[in-house]
């Protein structure tokens, strides 16, 4: 009896321990999910970064959350969700990772090994206290994010704009898609239409992110590249 309590202990140990922490879904360059910016401005965000990845490949997320109490600290969400997402391209691991906290009143930036060059810690905290620090005090959460975009942008330059296979793969694997799809039997075209039809009637959302996913997937507008991130980064 005492080795089958000791056991069913041991199983609900081996459990607990096993459930994997809450991660934050990804959605585009921008997952506000404090609601701090407007629909108008997240739209000119992720166009901003996204006119940015196609010149440079160089990835930029950007997280508002106050909900990381499973990492217990927001440095070391912005550095495990930005390897969890893949923020930068693999191998050049280009990515900036931004988690925003309007509840807790704090933020976090952490880069890429192949950024550190380029926005190490002391110059990420520098353009933080440029921007965040004040247009955040005036809820202005928009234009200091704009702003500190656009000075990393300078900082970075046109570094890695020569890698120009990489911001060829997304529409590599379109073109794949449809010529795949354009292959099969016409019964498969209208088992695959009916079921994207259903997709949309039954989860919009998941439908709409889909379609997004596949005409950016490697071209921006929110496609990661599987980057790894560094154990450094600046907080304010």
């Amino acid at each position: 009896m005492k080795k089958l309590i000791l056991f069913i202990t041991l199983l609900i140990s081996l459990t607990l321990f096993s459930q994997e922490v809450k991660y934050d879904p990804y959605q585009m360059w921008i997952t506000d999910n404090e609601n701090l910016f407007t629909p108008e401005q997240e739209k000119e965000l992720n166009q901003l970064i996204t006119d940015y990845e196609q010149k440079t490949t160089c990835e930029i997320a950007i997280l508002t959350t106050s909900d990381y109490e499973d990492f217990g600290d927001i440095g070391n969400y912005a550095i495990t969700l930005g390897e969890k997402w893949g923020v930068g391209k693999k191998d050049i691991d280009n990515g900036l990772m931004i988690i925003i906290s309007k509840g807790n009143d704090e933020n976090f930036v952490a880069s890429g090994y192949g950024l550190e060059g380029y926005l190490p810690d002391g110059k990420l905290y520098q353009l933080q206290d440029t921007f965040f620090v004040p247009y955040f005090d005036q809820s202005k959460y928009f234009e200091g994010v704009k702003l500190f975009l656009l000075d990393c942008f300078a900082e970075i330059g046109d570094e890695y704009s020569s890698d120009d296979n990489m911001t060829k793969k997304g529409g590599d694997y379109v073109y794949v898609a449809w010529e795949w799809f354009l292959a099969i039997p016409w019964y498969w075209k209208v088992i695959v239409g009916g079921l994207y039809i259903l997709l949309w009637i039954i989860s919009p959302g998941t439908a709409w992110y889909l379609t997004i996913m596949l005409l950016t997937l490697g071209r921006g507008g929110g496609s990661m590249g599987g980057g790894k991130f560094g154990g450094g980064g600046s907080r304010s």
